[in-house]
């Protein structure tokens, strides 16, 4: 009587947190070296992700591409691996991981910190684990751009309009989210004064006397 065995798989089973694409191997047999097909699902789909048919021991690969991932809520997840070979005899290995996600970071800069209109700030946004952000600019609290997409990694210009805004000093906000923290965005923040008078440079017209400013000609400016 021909006995035959289920094929075995050998493989991590706890992939841990993860935030990023990822490869895994697994180790698949079969004692009599029946045709095996080896199938992955990923969190009880119906269809595989991926598949591969065997007749020997073999390592096998599958990956979690970045889209597959950002598809995938912020929880735990399962991987079942299935083998089963010409005699119907299956085997499934179970891999769990954790999608976790790290919020973006980012860095905001100005020229100047007096204004006497619109003026442009700098800002780059980081992120490990996405390629967009969403980033929206406030001051005092109140929103004077909207929210809009950038690409990370890059230096980005920003005009901050003022036509709303009153003479005095203000906080400038800029909040930087991701698909997962736009409730909870990353922040950086710059102080300005918004100015109804033209900054005069007493380099080039003169020097200060007595709080006015007098030119080359020594007349006062009031």
């Amino acid at each position: 009587v021909r006995t035959n065995s289920a094929p075995t798989i050998n493989g991590n089973n706890d992939l841990g947190n993860v935030n990023q694409p990822f490869t895994e191997t697994v180790t698949v047999g079969d004692a009599e070296n029946d045709t095996t097909q080896v199938k992955f699902y990923l969190d009880n789909a119906t269809e595989p992700f991926h598949t591969e048919t065997i007749t020997e021991q073999s390592d096998i690969t599958y990956s979690i591409t970045r889209d597959m991932l950002d598809d995938l809520s912020l929880s735990s997840h399962v991987i079942d691996i299935v083998a089963k070979d010409s005699e119907n005899q299956q085997t499934t290995l179970t891999v769990t991981f954790t999608h976790y996600n790290v919020s973006p970071s980012v860095v905001m800069t100005q020229d100047e910190v007096i204004h006497n209109g619109d003026f442009e700030v700098e800002y780059t946004v980081s992120d490990t684990d996405s390629e967009e952000a969403y980033v929206v600019f406030r001051i005092d609290g109140n929103i004077v751009v909207n929210s809009q997409h950038v690409s990370v990694g890059e230096m980005h210009t920003q005009v901050i309009p003022l036509a709303n805004i009153a003479f005095g000093n203000h906080t400038l906000v800029i909040q930087a989210s991701d698909k997962w923290t736009a409730m909870t965005p990353s922040e950086a923040s710059v102080n300005f004064t918004y100015n109804s008078l033209p900054t005069i440079d007493a380099d080039d017209v003169g020097k200060v006397v007595d709080g006015f400013v007098e030119d080359r000609k020594s007349t006062r400016l009031n």
